[in-house]
């Protein structure tokens, strides 16, 4: 089975059939709860009360809103939530289950393009399931904008006759290469969106103030053209703008499904250059459906006040009231050798010194000969 951000990009693979589908089904909304619950988890927010266990409400950032089910899992928790996404189709099964009443409004914008948020304004981000769709080769809306245009400056001493021919052609060829790509099963439900690709592109750039100026993805490209897609630059925009809306001291979970190691160094290497301390945590790494990738970043350093006595207060929950507060460590001692010399040396008999050695071996798991009576016997001498 294909992975499907390798099939379309997310807003035409998410149409309004397949965004249904999502938030309608239960298994989706249990895993995105539990792996909601294990990134807050992460997050290490302050907590309340002493004792209490419940966490400070927060300003939270939400990549990948989606649906709403992580969302309104961290509404529940009583924290205030904004979310992005790429998929309209998504925000709107969002709105219609209510999961944007509560605590929490939606964006409808690009991750892989500048948000312009203000600057240390949130406690904390989470995203479920949405960073690997930034390290599959798409290309943008802006991309083809600008080729568009590239194309229209040379070609402008000619007829408009001939321009509008070719821009029908070209109308043509993005239809009909995005029906290829998605399947005959998806030809029905993504009419809609292959005759919205092929009226032009969007006639704002990638630094537009608005998050939505270039929120759509139009059209698969071949998969591994790096020059077009730039999954590398779309992810350092990402962590960009994330560590710049970020307050000092913030952390960022988030979960994702990568597809081989490289794709973990190339994400983990985009965040850490773009300023963020941090790593991959795994759970159940043991396992391979079970098996869960969490990128764990924060800004600043761990010895901030607020970062220690988190930590304190999460080993306390987790060893209990009753338990050590720290591991109790002991140096290996050496056995103390007796100092070399007649006085010092104790008075073991041969057979005594034979059977210790023979004990030793044993535990080293060697084959040793059974004990007799004529152990530790010096032999005859020979004639």
């Amino acid at each position: 089975m294909s992975r499907p951000e390798y099939e379309a990009p997310a807003d035409v693979f998410y149409n309004a059939l397949e965004a249904k589908k999502y938030a309608r089904s239960s298994r989706m909304q249990a895993i995105q709860t539990q792996l909601t619950d294990r990134a807050l988890e992460l997050l290490l927010l302050p907590v309340a009360a002493e004792g209490s266990g419940e966490t400070q409400p927060s300003l939270l950032l939400d990549l990948g809103f989606g649906s709403g089910i992580s969302g309104a899992r961290l509404a529940e928790k009583g924290h205030f939530v904004v979310g992005v996404d790429i998929s309209k189709c998504m925000l709107d099964e969002a709105v219609d289950a209510g999961n944007t009443e509560e605590n929490a409004d939606a964006i409808l914008g690009d991750l892989g393009s500048p948000l312009r948020f203000r600057p240390g304004v949130f406690d904390g981000a989470i995203s479920i399931s949405a960073l690997q769709w930034l390290c599959s080769a798409i290309r943008t809306e802006s991309h083809i904008a600008s080729e568009a245009a590239a194309s229209n400056a040379g070609n402008g001493e000619e007829d408009e006759d001939m321009d509008s021919c070719e821009a029908e052609d070209g109308r043509q060829n993005r239809s009909s290469s995005l029906k290829s790509q998605l399947g005959e099963s998806e030809q029905a439900s993504m009419g809609d969106d292959a005759s919205a690709s092929s009226d032009g592109a969007m006639s704002s750039d990638n630094d537009s103030d608005s998050p939505t100026s270039s929120r759509t993805l139009v059209a698969p490209s071949q998969i591994g053209d790096a020059k077009t897609n730039a999954p590398y630059k779309r992810l350092r925009c990402l962590f960009q703008w994330l560590f710049a809306s970020l307050k000092t001291g913030g952390r960022a979970v988030l979960q994702f499904y990568p597809d081989s190691p490289q794709q973990v160094e190339m994400v983990t290497s985009a965040a850490l250059r773009s300023g963020f301390g941090g790593g991959i945590v795994v759970d159940y790494p043991n396992s391979t459906k079970a098996k869960k990738y969490f990128l764990v970043l924060w800004v600043g350093g761990s010895h901030l006040p607020g970062q220690q006595q988190q930590l304190q207060q999460l080993q306390a929950a987790a060893l209990g009231a009753d338990g050590p507060s720290q591991i109790e460590s002991t140096r290996r001692e050496r056995q103390k050798q007796p100092r070399r010399g007649k006085s010092s040396k104790a008075t073991v008999s041969r057979r005594e010194w034979i059977e210790k050695k023979k004990e030793r071996q044993r535990l080293q798991g060697k084959k040793v000969r059974h004990q007799s009576k004529y152990t530790g016997r010096k032999r005859k001498d020979k004639f």
